[in-house]
């Protein structure tokens, strides 16, 4: 009997010290899209791959014809929308948005283009941050940096944070402003006090009172806020995104399974008798969704999202217009190079693999949008390809 007993102990130390070593190895993200964890331990998970569409059948692409189209799009973002000193021009304008000077932090670090990042995070707080009675960044601003609006954008503000985050990871802090690390958890707290409900829903901005946009929530970007600040709030405004966006589909708005949300909405996801419904602000709520799930796919909500936006846009993905109502009339015709970025990148999340392709194989035989209305366009058109072709990655500060 001892015998036995000492045969067995060997045996459960060799499993768990197998069971223990497989767990020495990074997770990576599950495409099941069902809750794999309590949103406390999401944000320890750390995905490192997530499947190109370049790979899927019925590609008409390489994934090298695809890192180079990324890199292009790239130059021609920089080329067409970059001042020498690092503003992102908005060319409907000629102003300068502080989601254009995210956007372009973003991509920046996405494509490991230190020089650039660095002018653009100067230039955004050189001249957006000083003086802000919310310590973020004002959201309009002329080229030569006088602030024509202070008050803050959300979305920017977030994603600020985020490649400042990616930053860090990517390249070491260095003296500010260049002590990424520093800049953004600073950014985080000023976001968590002005610009998060107490109930922890993201806001619009500071001043905006039962006024939200689904496109501004980043739920990936908010699991890694909670890990990289051990602020655990940013857990639940991940989690309260997704309560909104399905408050948003409604019987009476008949789009239950179309997963089109308004522009704008209040707390209870009514849309405001004010606003359009998806529109262009409402359309990049797929794309953020869809980081979600191919990073993490730990809360099933995410593929849920997506499947329904798939099942939408899927079948019409090379005619669809850029506006809808929310019960699914087309309102106009125009098939916009942002909308097919932003909605290539987000069928990415659903579970078809055959959408996935075709929005891929279109996107990647688009143009270069031009034109003064050129701005929107360029921006998602790179975001587009960087999540469709596998590059848009997660850069773990750790």
């Amino acid at each position: 009997m001892d015998t036995m007993r000492l045969t067995l102990w060997i045996a459960l130390l060799v499993l768990l010290l197998f069971v223990g070593s497989c767990g020495m190895a990074p997770l990576s993200a599950t495409q099941s899209g069902e809750t794999m964890t309590s949103p406390e331990e999401s944000s320890l998970i750390m995905p490192t791959y997530y499947p190109s569409a370049a790979t899927l059948s019925g590609s008409r692409y390489s994934q090298a014809s695809a890192d180079q189209r990324c890199a292009d799009a790239w130059a021609y973002f920089k080329s067409e929308l970059v001042t020498s000193d690092g503003a992102v021009v908005h060319t409907d304008s000629g102003n300068v948005v502080s989601e254009g000077q995210s956007y372009g932090m973003m991509l920046a670090v996405q494509h490991n283009d230190k020089a650039t990042f660095d002018r653009v995070w100067n230039w955004t707080s050189t001249y957006l941050q000083p003086g802000n009675r919310y310590g973020l960044f004002g959201w309009n601003a002329t080229t030569d940096g006088r602030v024509l609006d202070p008050m803050p954008a959300t979305d920017a503000d977030v994603m600020i944070a985020m490649a400042l985050f990616f930053a860090s990871s990517r390249w070491g802090d260095g003296k500010p402003p260049y002590d990424y690390s520093a800049q953004a958890k600073a950014i985080c707290r000023q976001i968590i006090k002005y610009e998060v409900t107490s109930d922890n829903y993201l806001k619009f901005s500071p001043d905006s009172e039962n006024f939200f946009s689904t496109s501004y929530f980043m739920p990936a970007f908010f699991r890694l806020f909670a890990h990289y600040t051990g602020e655990g709030r940013w857990n639940d405004v991940a989690d309260k995104s997704y309560v909104m966006i399905f408050n948003c589909l409604r019987p009476e708005y008949g789009n239950l399974d179309n997963g089109l949300v308004p522009n704008h909405n209040d707390k209870n996801g009514r849309k405001l008798s004010s606003g359009p419904d998806f529109f262009y602000d409402a359309m990049r709520t797929p794309f953020f969704i869809a980081v979600d799930q191919v990073w993490f796919g730990i809360d099933y909500r995410s593929s849920l999202y997506c499947n329904k936006i798939e099942g939408f846009f899927g079948p019409i993905y090379s005619s669809f217009g850029d506006k809808y109502s929310l019960s699914g009339t087309k309102l106009s015709g125009n098939h916009a190079e942002s909308w097919i970025g932003s909605l290539a990148g987000g069928v990415m999340g659903s579970s078809s693999s055959s959408a996935k392709v075709n929005f891929f194989n279109h996107l990647m035989s688009r143009s270069w949008p031009t034109g003064q209305y050129r701005y929107f366009d360029i921006c998602w058109q790179n975001f587009g390809l960087l999540l469709t072709s596998g590059n848009f990655k997660l850069y773990n500060e750790e």
